[in-house]
């Protein structure tokens, strides 16, 4: 038996400082256990859906009830609620469309540095 088909979920999950209900499940189930095989690609929610076969997106997509059928199963849904509200968000975002890079940042302060060259600095000169 592969390990995200014996994970116990539960709500507390949720709970974890500093960390999403995806980044606990890799915790316990990284994908790096999955190179090679069928589950290549998936994250560890994505698996968890596998594992109670739920699909959750697409045509043929399942009720919600289906995120209800256990208690572990139930665990899923509000990852899938913020899940679904980011990829609204995101695809009415153009920001992502217009932005070069994205600088993710843990703290209260950020600055940037430039570089102001004069006009000295950008005159050709011979070497």
């Amino acid at each position: 038996m592969a390990a995200y088909e014996s994970l116990k979920l539960e709500k507390g999950m949720y709970g974890a400082p500093g960390k999403s209900f995806t980044q606990v499940l890799e915790g316990l189930d990284p994908s790096a256990r999955y190179e090679g095989t069928p589950l290549e690609g998936l994250d560890a929610y994505q698996r968890q859906l596998k594992r109670f076969g739920i699909h959750a997106g697409g045509p043929g997509s399942d009720r919600i009830e289906k995120f209800f059928q256990t208690g572990d199963s139930a665990a899923l849904f509000p990852e899938y609620v913020a899940r679904s509200v980011r990829q609204g968000m995101e695809q009415a975002d153009l920001l992502p469309s217009l932005t070069a890079t994205v600088t993710e940042v843990d703290s209260m302060d950020y600055r940037t540095i430039a570089s102001v060259p004069t006009e000295d600095d950008r005159s050709l000169k011979a070497v």
